[in-house]
């Protein structure tokens, strides 16, 4: 879960100039779009500046960015990868303020429904005000790549909205899905280029993401793992109905991937304008995340627990759940409800496989440094 800002200029930012405007004083590592900054030692937390895209491309532009920018030709957003420092966010708002200074414009920060840098406000209109939903989070974990060539069949026959209308590895995404061989394609080359992607569908599908694991399963906790996380508005699941036609999808994608772990779960508070939705300290911050520590320590409405840790749950969970080929799925309700609901529902999971840390990430900014590995990963 990416930390995102979005710029809208008159004039189009250019690389060659752009790297002049990293403050020096900044520890951190910042790259425009495929050409390296330079910056820092790279091991230091990222901040991207995508490409500039026309505003013919795309769909439209959020209500507030337009009112404080009413002849916006170019878009680009500056993207921090989740778990980076306060310290990087810090950098991308003063690069983004800088970029809008130069290129006569503006820069609006989602998470916060603000324009960053303004002296005054820009007057929000009916269309931009935000609302807090409920999102329904899907995530897959799986020691082997995702395979887009069975996903995209599968979420054509079970889950719809979820296939991809336009696509790209950042906001604002402008490849358009025609066929799934160049969907697929370019979900295939992830893995030497920047190893995440996103897509977007249909309502109430939001947000889908890929993230490809760079590393072995044999070193050190968090271990690199391929994930795979879909986001829908969880209104959409208020029907039983509804919600076994996604809780079926979700249990055949966790087959299909030979996922040793994935998780459906309710984050409440979520701020929505418009299609994007953010997050902030009143938001619910439970995630699984792209790295694993082990077994996250929150209840889900629905588990599926793959091998090797099928073996390993102890008779509460095998009582409870049900079996699949391949797996284990644990479901406590029917329909889906937040981790704070379904606490009492979910059968205890052995102590040793479960991470540390959840309780810290009710609200507020999630680090990733905050978790602390299981004492038992099972992976060779």
């Amino acid at each position: 879960m990416s930390w995102d800002l979005l710029l809208a200029t008159r004039n189009r930012p250019r690389p060659d100039d752009l790297v002049h405007l990293i403050p020096a004083e900044r520890p951190v590592h910042v790259v425009f779009d495929d050409t390296d900054s330079g910056g820092s030692a790279s091991e230091s937390p990222e901040v991207r500046v995508g490409v500039p895209v026309p505003m013919v491309d795309l769909d439209g532009i959020d209500p507030l960015l337009a009112s404080a920018v009413p002849r916006a030709k170019w878009l680009t957003e500056v993207t921090v990868p989740a778990g980076a420092s306060v310290d990087a966010r810090r950098t991308a708002i003063e690069v983004a303020i800088r970029i809008s200074k130069r290129y006569r414009g503006a820069v609006l920060n989602p998470q916060t429904g603000r324009i960053e840098g303004a002296t005054r406000q820009p007057q929000a209109s009916s269309r931009s005000q935000a609302q807090r939903i409920a999102v329904l989070t899907l995530e897959w974990l799986s020691l082997r790549p995702f395979n887009c060539g069975r996903l995209v069949p599968r979420l054509q026959a079970s889950l719809p909205e979820a296939v991809p209308k336009k696509f790209g590895s950042s906001e604002p995404l402008t490849q358009v899905f025609g066929q799934t061989d160049t969907f697929c394609e370019w979900w295939d080359g992830l893995a030497d280029t920047w190893g995440y992607g996103y897509w977007r569908g249909n309502a109430p599908f939001l947000l889908g993401s890929v993230n490809v694991a760079r590393g072995s399963p044999r070193s050190l906790p968090p271990i690199p793992v391929n994930s795979l996380s879909m986001q829908l508005d969880a209104r959409s699941t208020a029907d039983e109905h509804d919600a076994d036609r996604v809780a079926s999808a979700f249990i055949e994608i966790a087959q299909e991937s030979e996922s040793f772990y994935g998780a459906g779960y309710v984050r409440r508070g979520v701020i929505m304008r418009g299609t994007r939705v953010a997050y902030d300290a009143g938001s619910d911050r439970y995630a699984v995340g792209s790295k694993w520590w082990g077994l996250p320590g929150f209840a889900t409405w629905i588990a599926w627990f793959g091998r090797p840790y099928t073996d390993l749950l102890g008779e509460p969970v095998l009582r409870t759940g049900r079996s699949y080929e391949g797996g284990l799925v644990l479901r406590p309700s029917r329909e889906p409800r937040d981790p704070s609901e379904l606490k009492e529902a979910f059968p205890p999971i052995p102590k040793d496989l479960v991470r540390s840390g959840d309780q810290l990430v009710r609200s507020g900014d999630m680090r990733t440094g905050e978790f602390r590995p299981a004492r038992q990963i099972p992976f060779e």
